[in-house]
């Protein structure tokens, strides 16, 4: 297939994705023990690349047992996760795979998670094997044991370190504003900026193995197409999405190239047209394709709080706009919609609109709330446990929210813009 005509097509997926088909439903039973984690009361279980703060099961843990029946149309990861660590902000999953049957686990504390074993499952073995090729091939541990090694006068600049002595030299009475302002400078340092040479030449290092890594899965994926190997090569790509969200911030460990990757998504859709992995890698790869500034941004649908179905194309036509993904429970998501409200005054009546939509889960009372609270003016959405996947379609599915701002033709002008460049912006556009 060619490359422009898979394009086409992932452009017209991303608002029109299609439903798998169930053929033979797969039971697979997990029975779990957890090992020394007596505080651990619930775990969360839910397919691998969801957000476990919006979908999933909670599983009662008694005794250190717990067993729960998941009914699939098809082999596929989930992740299982303490609560406790969820609420904590810290958590790494352990993942298993529906093959059906029963798949007996046991779970450690974070402390002891080389400990955790996973029985009775085909596809399991088949992953892990290839993680301990491609460990082999390319050892990523010891460069990272390297950076960790390194205390902050070898991994920080002189610039960033000298930042840090002003802060911790500051009298107690005058650490409050002057230490959040050193800080803020310390913050916005560039990558480049805050870290030594010495530690770049690890970073360095560590990109180049994460990248044949990468390249690895690809081929891998491409010659034996396996259920296992589909899941290792979609884990990167959330991986190259997550690290496009955050490139403001950090470079990105790996950089996808479209027309290979769209070689490889070919070869896995015709394998396994409806399955939840082809539906997330056209997703992934459409929002790395367009998601940028320059491209345009998707149109969708979403209900408002009265359960009117709203369209936002009907809302933003011919207007600079303010698309706002934000959520409930994403403090830094509402910081940013209330730092808007001041410019939404001041444009609102020459052409400029926000439309907002809030991430929750189950209902939207939380949303009422924030809105009451923070004093939103402008029209605001819900999406509701991700039914729309309005998140994973721009890009922003590991994430509270982002905005994007777009011009009167639909062109995205900016990504995650603050108040002021917003203004700016509207000063341009707006004349």
């Amino acid at each position: 297939m060619r490359i422009r005509t898979l394009l086409l097509f992932l452009a017209a997926f991303a608002t029109n994705a299609p439903s798998f088909a169930v053929e033979t439903a797969i039971k697979t039973v997990i029975k779990g023990t957890v090992v020394g984690r007596p505080e651990s009361k619930q775990i969360a279980i839910l397919p691998t690349g969801a957000d476990p703060r919006l979908v999933g099961a909670r599983v009662p843990v008694s005794d250190g047992k717990f067993e729960y029946e998941i009914t699939t149309d098809c082999v596929r990861a989930y992740d299982l996760i303490f609560v406790d660590e969820l609420e904590r902000g810290a958590f790494r999953p352990a993942t298993i795979f529906t093959d059906g049957g029963a798949i007996h686990v046991t779970l450690h504390d974070q402390g002891h998670y080389d400990d955790n074993s996973v029985q009775g499952s085909k596809t399991y073995d088949e992953y892990t094997q290839l993680q301990e090729q491609e460990k082999k091939l390319f050892d990523l541990d010891a460069v990272y044991s390297r950076m960790q090694a390194l205390e902050d006068k070898g991994r920080l600049s002189p610039k960033a370190l000298e930042l840090l002595t002003r802060v911790e030299a500051l009298p107690q009475t005058e650490k409050n504003n002057t230490r959040d302002s050193l800080m803020a400078v310390f913050r916005n340092l560039s990558p480049e900026e805050r870290y030594s040479p010495a530690y770049h030449s690890l970073e360095n290092e560590a990109k180049a193995l994460f990248q044949k890594r990468y390249a690895w899965s690809e081929k891998t994926v491409s010659e034996t197409p396996s259920i296992a190997a589909y899941h290792l090569w979609v884990q990167y790509l959330r991986i190259a999405l997550q690290d496009k969200k955050l490139e403001k911030f950090q470079a990105p460990r790996l950089s996808v190239n479209l027309a290979e990757a769209l070689s490889v998504f070919a070869i896995m859709e015709a394998k396994y047209p409806g399955h939840p992995y082809t539906k997330e890698a056209k997703t992934i790869l459409f929002a790395l394709n367009n998601i940028n500034v320059g491209g345009q941004y998707v149109d969708f649908s979403a209900p408002d709080l009265q359960g009117n179905r709203v369209r936002l194309s009907d809302q933003i036509a011919g207007k600079v706009a303010l698309i706002d993904l934000w959520a409930s429970w994403c403090g830094p998501c509402r910081q940013k919609s209330m730092s808007m409200i001041p410019v939404y005054e001041k444009y609102k009546d020459r052409g400029f609109a926000i439309v907002g939509v809030a991430r929750e889960r189950n209902d939207t009372k939380a949303m009422e709330a924030a809105i009451k609270r923070d004093g939103y003016a402008w029209l605001n959405l819900v999406e509701l446990n991700d039914q729309q996947n309005i998140w994973y379609t721009y890009g922003v599915g590991n994430g509270g929210g982002a905005l994007f701002m777009v011009d009167q033709a639909g062109k995205i002008v900016a990504i995650d813009p603050t108040a002021e460049e917003v203004e700016t912006l509207l000063g341009r556009l707006l004349k």
